[in-house]
């Protein structure tokens, strides 16, 4: 199951940022976007969502990227749900 819902959601998250690895991953899904990172987290906080954990402190080469993650338990609404807010903060964003 946490195969398939990663799978998932690596295919959505490709919508919104790009997935600067082609691999499989179990769990964890690194992307980086196109705008700073932080500003995506604090918006998806306001909505009362939490994102990913920022990478650019550790790996500066991901550029504004982030690790965010899915369990056994995580229902595709919900993946659906991320993406959509996270197009709509970039959208947003980009005005």
């Amino acid at each position: 199951i946490i195969l398939k819902n990663t799978a998932y959601f690596k295919k959505r998250l490709s919508e919104v940022a790009k997935i600067p690895f082609d691999a499989i991953n179990f769990k964890d899904v690194p992307a980086t976007f196109e705008i700073p990172y932080p500003i995506i987290h604090e918006r998806l906080l306001e909505r009362g969502i939490h994102g990913g954990f920022y990478l650019k402190p550790y790996f500066p080469e991901l550029d504004e990227g982030a690790l965010l993650a899915v369990t056994e338990t995580t229902r595709r609404e919900w993946i659906d749900e991320l993406v959509k807010n996270i197009r709509e903060i970039i959208n947003e964003a980009e005005l």
